[in-house]
């Protein structure tokens, strides 16, 4: 078979492979549920339905539900043309179709997989699978006698979508709102709010949709747990909540005259009164009016003592760093022909320089330093921590040296490092990390009262 035709059932494959995973998660549930069920506690239970129009909320106007309800908007469409035509897809060419894509599979993997172990590999129902293939080909068998072509070839994918296009063109395609029990109608045939959950579910994988279901699982019962304690959630509440988001938006740098409504409407398409209606920010704020409630200084105390540890990496010590960086490679070649020991020599011999007086290490940066945004050169490489991943070595030394020293160099994956000590920063303090301990002690309280809430979950 030739290589462009192996290609192009392999992508078929990945196309059909992208939704189709429904059943099995559901198979891999860890609890026996009453059916029309996905969660339950003593408190609470959630619904199939209550599950979808979470997804949806989610993803709805997102990249990825944009994706797949173009896809269910195609596949009905397809459907309608296969009607109006009389045309059903034998189960031979079925078969044959998938011997096809066997063979082309086991000659793409030197023999190791064929299609049911590629299936396996992505987690897809079988049956899904020759439902969606079986489209592809009646989408295939269209699109050749539409255009004349014969048997022997496989309709090149701009044909096909050429011809999907223009199908399309002729159809009334209506996308509806978020929240309604239709998602989209094409040309009367209706995408449901369900079947469109089914395939997010589908889509999106079990481990993903195991954690957007617990998600789900505290959104409810969290609300449950603060009418115990005789909390409500108030608009002071969640203003409260904005006012300490945009302290924090405020607080880093760039972003020292951004209003938090300005960046929640640039970043998520967001208003304000928007985020005061989602079920999750509304859950958030209730949660810590809960552990405010519930949780004491000595409570935060304790939590600091027991990862001191970690606070320490993260948060203690630290070194503010300005570097001159010259990019290197093991095997240098014609877009990067400098070696690793070449930069570090080049720049043993910048540092040279500066402790002679004949150069100021800023000076030199702005010459030699590779470390940039765009064409200008960044100077300071940040504060950094011990727990930086790959600055480890450079933060120790720069920790040992005197504030205003030049160091290195130091190698790192794509380059080396010359370093300026800029400033230095003391152990961790419970003050400096008071709220980060806080936020960390309201999720230990959190996880602590999911395990007490008796949860049956499909996912």
């Amino acid at each position: 078979m030739k290589k462009r035709q192996i290609a192009l059932l392999i992508a078929l494959i990945s196309l059909l492979v992208s939704g189709g995973t429904a059943r099995r998660l559901a198979a891999a549930g860890q609890e026996e549920l009453p059916p029309g069920l996905v969660a339950q506690t003593d408190e609470i239970t959630i619904t199939d339905d209550e599950f979808f129009d979470h997804l949806i909320e989610l993803f709805a106007d997102g990249e990825t539900g944009q994706s797949l309800r173009e896809q269910m908007v195609h596949e009905t469409a397809l459907r309608q043309e296969m009607a109006r035509r009389k045309i059903s897809v034998p189960a031979a060419m079925v078969e044959a179709r998938c011997d096809e894509l066997d063979r082309a599979l086991k000659s793409h993997s030197g023999g190791q997989k064929g299609l049911l172990d590629y299936i396996a590999d992505q987690n897809v129902n079988e049956e899904e699978f020759l439902r969606a293939l079986r489209l592809s080909i009646a989408h295939d068998m269209m699109a050749r006698d539409d255009f004349g072509l014969d048997r022997t070839e496989p309709v090149p994918p701009e044909k096909l979508n050429l011809w999907l296009k223009e199908l399309l063109s002729s159809k009334k395609v209506v996308i509806h709102e978020p929240g309604g029990a239709l998602v989209a109608t094409v040309d009367g045939s209706t995408i449901t709010a369900a079947e469109f959950g089914r395939r997010l579910v589908s889509h999106l994988g079990e481990e993903r949709i195991a954690g957007l279901l617990n998600e789900l699982i505290g959104i409810r019962l969290i609300p449950v747990w603060a009418d115990g304690l005789g909390l409500t959630l108030t608009d002071a509440d969640m203003d409260e909540e904005l006012e300490i988001r945009e302290e924090k938006l405020q607080g880093k740098k760039g972003f020292e005259e951004v209003s938090y409504a300005d960046w929640l409407r640039a970043s998520a398409g967001q208003t304000v009164d928007d985020l005061k209606k989602s079920t999750r920010f509304r859950a958030e704020v209730l949660m810590k009016k809960i552990a405010r409630t519930l949780l004491t200084e000595d409570d935060h105390l304790r939590q600091f003592e027991k990862k001191r540890n970690s606070y320490e990496l993260r948060h203690g010590r630290a070194a503010r760093l300005a570097t001159i960086y010259l990019k290197a490679a093991l095997f240098p070649s014609d877009t990067l022909n400098r070696s690793f020991d070449d930069a570090a020599d080049e720049l043993k011999e910048l540092r040279k320089r500066i402790e002679r007086g004949e150069a100021t290490f800023e000076g030199l940066a702005q010459i030699w330093s590779e470390f940039k945004s765009g064409d200008t050169v960044q100077l300071e490489l940040g504060t950094l921590t011990l727990g930086v991943s790959g600055f480890r070595e450079i933060v120790d030394a720069a920790l040992k040296a005197e504030t205003g020293a030049v160091i290195g160099p130091f190698r790192t994956p794509e380059g080396c490092h010359l370093i300026k000590v800029l400033g230095k920063r003391g152990p961790v303090e419970y003050d400096r990390v008071r709220e980060i301990v806080a936020d960390d002690a309201r999720q230990s309280l959190y996880a602590d009262m999911l395990k007490r809430a008796n949860i049956k979950k499909r996912y």
